[in-house]
């Protein structure tokens, strides 16, 4: 964890005037997202990505419809980042997604619910 991330963050929401509006949680997600009580509409995934679809699927109960979910580096590590890829993608669950060639690649979804 590195500790001036999180403060660049916080002094970003800040000067965005948006920090009023986001819940950002520092530590393991396992444990620090396990008493969600509002809908969560943003998640951001830049952990270990063989971790992306377990925390996804832990956390899909919370999403309201048309939460938006951004998987980074999704190019860079394809082998670690596919079987979440494939999960987003298709066709037997709740989302619309698409790949972004952008820096190491996202993978931005839609939660239909």
């Amino acid at each position: 964890m590195e500790l001036s991330k999180i403060d660049l963050a916080r002094a970003n929401f800040d000067d965005a005037g948006l920090a009023d509006r986001i819940d950002l949680r520092v530590g393991d997600a396992f444990d620090t997202l396990t008493d969600l009580s509002d809908g969560v509409a943003l998640l951001f995934l830049d952990g270990w990505k063989g971790l992306y679809l377990p925390l996804l699927r832990s956390l899909e109960r919370h999403f309201v419809a048309g939460a938006i979910v951004v998987a980074d580096d999704t190019l860079l590590l394809p082998d670690l980042c596919a079987e979440y890829v494939d999960y987003v993608r298709g066709a037997t669950n709740s989302y619309v997604s698409v790949g972004l060639p952008l820096d190491d690649g996202l993978e931005v979804s839609v939660f239909l619910g």
